[in-house]
């Protein structure tokens, strides 16, 4: 009905247990997707995110906090000489992200 190619090499399989076991993931067979075989993560970026397989935020968390760490250490190193109000307009300006906001 609709004709959808993927891709194996942009695509990962990841094992996410219930909440209640306890066990060590079992082993998985091949996934094949257009004859390509797709491989596993224990994480993975979607979106600009990072999904992991056992559904803990941190990994994404850290993530986001050093690149908002980084945005404004450019902010206010590009700026240095500017008026603190106008470096504060600036800072919500680079980094105030209301798009996918995860904090």
């Amino acid at each position: 009905m609709f004709n959808i190619l993927f891709n194996a090499r942009k695509s990962k399989c990841m094992y996410s247990p219930p909440y209640k076991c306890q066990t060590v993931v079992p082993c998985m067979r091949p996934t094949c997707v257009s004859g390509h075989s797709v491989e596993y993560a224990e994480q993975w970026s979607h979106l600009g995110h990072i999904v992991s397989a056992d559904r803990d935020d941190k990994h994404d968390i850290v993530n986001r906090r050093d690149i908002l760490c980084s945005q404004m250490n450019n902010v206010l190193c590009y700026f240095s000489k500017c008026q603190p109000v106008v470096k504060q307009k600036l800072l919500y300006a680079y980094c105030y992200s209301l798009y996918g906001i995860v904090l």
